[in-house]
């Protein structure tokens, strides 16, 4: 197993839904290497989600039924004190690390094009270099 931040696992999330986009174009190990980290980087992802929620839900602006206040525009109902203190403990959430799969490829088992630029696949980075190993 190896450690990785949730910040980062939040955008692997996304680097993995864009490979499973190019599925005819990614050889069989590089599949198999995605296969072996989908299911831990979406379980952290929902995990990472539903205690941002909790964090949010604890220091909103309680309705008088003592139910967190949700404005359908901008989201929960927070003092500005209350804000700051969400913001830290998501930030802190982010720095939070998590275990995954130590399962990497080589950089030579990857095709030369994905179908698309790093600029158009910005998350690229973040997950090339948890994936590859050279």
């Amino acid at each position: 197993m190896r450690k990785v931040k949730n910040a980062e696992i939040l955008g692997m999330n996304t680097a993995i839904a864009e490979f499973e986009r190019l599925d005819e174009k990614i050889p069989f190990k590089l599949t198999y290497a995605l296969s072996k980290h989908k299911d831990s980087i979406q379980k952290h992802s929902v995990d990472f989600d539903k205690a941002r929620i909790a964090i949010c839900e604890e220091y909103a602006d309680k309705d008088d039924d003592g139910k967190a206040i949700i404005n359908p525009d901008s989201g929960y109902k927070l003092s500005e004190e209350n804000l700051k203190t969400v913001n830290e403990k998501v930030f802190d959430l982010l720095e939070e690390e998590v275990e995954v799969p130590d399962y990497q490829v080589s950089v030579n088992d990857l095709p030369n094009d994905f179908g698309f630029s790093p600029a158009e696949f910005p998350n690229n980075s973040i997950f090339m270099r948890y994936l590859c190993r050279d």
